[in-house]
């Protein structure tokens, strides 16, 4: 069964209440640039785009600090989050509060 695409998920949801939370996981061991193939995925998709960020239903997530500074150099209106599983320090996170919209540790933290 084919693989469905990122351009498959949003004309399936863009005309509902369903919002995009996407986690761009580190990916680097496959060769790919998940991070700007994302970003340029939804550049091809400004009406959407519009339309989710002013209904607050279009984040971006990683584990890796890399891929999420990546994607917000190339989509800085999108939010993005951190996903830590330990609590970042305090250098760590006014570092990460310059361009980082969440901050996201494991629950347990």
């Amino acid at each position: 069964e084919p693989i469905i695409t990122v351009d498959d998920v949003i004309r399936h949801i863009q005309h509902t209440r369903t919002g995009l939370l996407a986690e761009i996981s580190p990916c680097s061991q496959y060769g790919t640039t998940i991070a700007t193939d994302l970003a340029d995925s939804l550049r091809g998709k400004p009406r959407y785009v519009r339309t989710a960020l002013a209904r607050n239903r279009l984040a971006v997530q990683s584990f890796e600090t890399d891929d999420a500074r990546t994607f917000h150099t190339a989509q800085p209106d999108i939010p993005i989050g951190i996903l830590d599983a330990d609590r970042p320090t305090d250098t760590e996170l006014t570092e990460l509060s310059q361009w980082a919209d969440q901050i996201n540790p494991q629950h347990t933290v």
